[in-house]
């Protein structure tokens, strides 16, 4: 195991749009909303890592989530 954060699986530009509508929804700060989304995709990867999944199959879950599939 290691202390290092995990890789992200979203990529920046998804990352970007999801702080945005964060913001807007909690009227916060960019910066906050961005933050909480790094939060959600790190937790997101470790834990679909921890359950096996690689990052191809992690990916295809949260695409799925995100869709509401």
């Amino acid at each position: 195991m290691t202390n290092l954060p995990p890789l992200p699986l979203t990529t920046s530009g998804e990352r970007a749009r999801a702080a945005a509508m964060l913001a807007a929804a909690l009227h916060c700060q960019a910066m906050t909303a961005y933050r909480m989304v790094e939060i959600v995709d790190a937790v997101s990867a470790a834990v679909l890592r921890t359950a096996g999944a690689d990052d191809p199959i992690a990916r295809a879950v949260l695409s799925k989530l995100r869709a509401g599939e």
